[in-house]
């Protein structure tokens, strides 16, 4: 079955060339192959995916990693870059306004504050500013 992002953006466990990870999918996008039907029905429940039929097709299959020898490791992927700079005024405020210790943010938090409590959470600035704070506070409170 073929699954349709709805919602700005989900992130999913699916299996990639490095093995199980969370991947980040953006509205309209098709969810990967291999996950779980627990996580299906979950964003089924929320309005977040929707089932597509055969018109819209999957993104082509990545290219298959280069052979890693055993005792090699794979190369490190290029980190992301933010279109805002991490010292940048607005970024700085929003994080001076996140709780210590690591905790969530009050419901009551702006958006901004949400946006740097899922990067801190390890999430990616532009993917997670593109989230509605809804979305940022059920990611976050799994």
């Amino acid at each position: 079955m073929t699954w349709q992002v709805t919602a700005a953006m989900v992130v999913v466990p699916a299996d990639t060339q490095y093995g199980r990870q969370m991947v980040h999918v953006g509205r309209r996008g098709i969810l990967p192959p291999g996950v779980p039907q627990e996580k299906i029905n979950h964003l089924l429940s929320l309005g977040m995916i929707r089932k597509v039929g055969p018109a819209v097709s999957a993104p082509p299959a990545p290219a298959p990693a280069p052979a890693v020898k055993v005792d090699e490791e794979p190369p490190p992927e290029a980190p992301p870059t933010d279109s805002v700079p991490y010292d940048h005024p607005d970024r700085v405020a929003a994080r001076e306004k996140l709780p210590a210790g690591g905790s969530l943010p009050d419901g009551r938090a702006a958006h901004a504050v949400w946006v740097e409590a899922a990067v801190r959470a390890g999430y990616a600035y532009d993917a997670a500013r593109q989230a509605t704070k809804q979305e940022l506070q059920e990611l976050l409170r799994r």
